[in-house]
């Protein structure tokens, strides 16, 4: 469809490009982002910490723990 996410700070600049396909809600100070078919997660300036190369993710970090799906497998 062509949508591409981004975030903006509380003063309107913006932080992270319109580069994701979509990008979740921060908790812990990471977001599960979507690029190109492939789940990764960002930190809150933007910078990929966790490469997308996972098929899928269950959202968000808790404990600093978060499922991520690899082929059939989540963990």
């Amino acid at each position: 469809n062509g949508v591409k996410y981004g975030v903006i700070d509380k003063k309107g600049s913006l932080v992270v490009d319109f580069d994701y396909d979509y990008i979740y809600s921060f908790k812990e100070g990471l977001a599960a982002v979507k690029k190109n078919d492939e789940y990764g997660f960002i930190d809150t300036k933007g910078k990929e910490v966790i490469a997308c190369q996972f098929d899928n993710v269950a959202g968000v970090f808790n404990d600093g723990l978060a499922a991520v799906q690899m082929d059939d497998e989540w963990g």
